[in-house]
């Protein structure tokens, strides 16, 4: 599951929360997201960043 929250915290500034969640159908399917969650996370972050900065620009412009 996926989920993004936005939030207005006045003129021209929101704050988004970003949640990422995965229930398997087995164990191994839970260990093995855990496992490879763990090796990507801070690419992830890193490219949410970079999109959430994209987006925000692309506001600007409008």
């Amino acid at each position: 599951m996926i989920s993004y929250s936005i939030e207005p915290l006045g003129e021209e500034k929101i704050a988004v929360t970003y949640t990422e969640d995965f229930a398997g159908k087995s164990k191994s399917q839970n260990l093995n997201y855990k496992v490879i969650g763990a090796l990507y996370k801070r690419g992830a972050r890193k490219k949410t960043a970079r999109k959430l900065h994209d987006i925000e620009s692309y506001l600007k412009q409008q």
